[in-house]
């Protein structure tokens, strides 16, 4: 079984690490609603993360949504291709580039 963890980096930013995919996405959301206060805004690093699949994209789209219903940001920096390609095959690419950070 894959494992991933969110880590705090500052008072708004985290790092996620390991897997974005079906094994993790469950833990990863019950990590995130005890990090995250979506209502001050929040900055993800997801540039040490390994493989992802569909249910990373739902993730992010949660992240995304609870953001959005506090009126808060959210910035994703290091967004991984295949998370791009995912979001692509569903019509949701144009959706993900307007959280994600270029450097």
């Amino acid at each position: 079984m894959s494992e991933a963890t969110i880590f705090r980096e500052g008072a708004f930013h985290f790092r996620v690490e390991g897997d974005l995919t079906f094994s993790t996405a469950r833990s990863l959301l019950a990590q995130s609603q005890e990090l995250f206060n979506p209502s001050q805004g929040i900055s993800i690093d997801l540039s040490h993360t390994k493989r992802t699949d569909s249910a990373g994209l739902a993730l992010l789209l949660e992240w995304m949504k609870s953001a959005q219903d506090h009126g808060a940001n959210l910035e994703v920096s290091g967004m991984p291709q295949a998370l791009i390609a995912i979001a692509g095959l569903c019509n949701l690419e144009d959706l993900l580039l307007t959280v994600t950070k270029t450097p």
